[in-house]
Parts: structure tokens; sequence; C-alpha cells
């Protein structure tokens, strides 16, 4: 909304200003999707956008991350992203939850958190 000042108060009893609005219009983008695929190895994975790029993830310490973009969380006491230890797990235990994670949600897709943004 816009505030734009009258010519004339006659014109606006309520102070000499007028409220002019504008339709707005909703643009409506398709939000590119990432699926999870098995690597070569077995305890790999990639990360593959719509458009064919690719990204390999073959450390388990990037496991926790990976796992969240597609739905896993490390402790549901919301302390820890899965690489340290929180009260209640220790980081090795999460990063053993989300290596598991992944390999039974293969073939996954989610909105890309941004591993292909520009």
């Amino acid at each position: 909304m816009w505030l734009i000042d009258a010519k004339s108060p006659a014109h606006d009893p309520c102070g000499g200003r007028l409220l002019v609005t504008f339709p707005t219009m909703e643009i409506e983008t398709m939000a590119e999707k990432i699926h999870l695929e098995s690597g070569q190895f077995g305890w790999d994975y990639i990360i593959e956008s719509d458009s064919g790029q690719t990204v390999l993830i073959q450390s388990d310490w990037d496991y926790p991350g990976v796992a969240s973009s597609f739905g896993w969380t490390a402790c549901d006491c919301g302390e820890t992203d899965g690489t340290v230890d929180c009260s209640h797990k220790t980081a090795s235990e999460m990063i053993a939850s989300a290596g598991e994670y992944l390999s039974e949600n293969i073939g996954a897709a989610v909105d890309d958190p941004g591993y292909f943004s520009e």
C-alpha cells in the first residue's frame, strides 16, 4: 500500500491523505527438487537436482546435515545438529542414525534447501 498526500483536504476528510492500494500479484515459483541417490560404494550418497547437477557426500561427518535436509532430526531436544554431543546422545550415535536414515530414504525428493542455489 502507498500513502499519498491529496492536493486538497476537501477530497479527504481524514487529514488530506489518500490511501491507495494496488492489487498484488503472487508469483508462484517452482522450487527445484533434490533427490537422494546411493553412491558407488555403499557408504556414500549423491544429491541430484532436477537439472542433473550432483553433489557427492562421502564423509560421515556430512550425514547429519544431509539427512536433516530430507527430514531427519538429530535429537528432539534441539540442542545439536547431530555433529556434537547433546545431553541425550553422542555425536557418534547421531551420525550413525543419520547414515541409517539416508540409506532408508534412497530415492526421496525434497525442495532444494540451497545445495544448488546460485
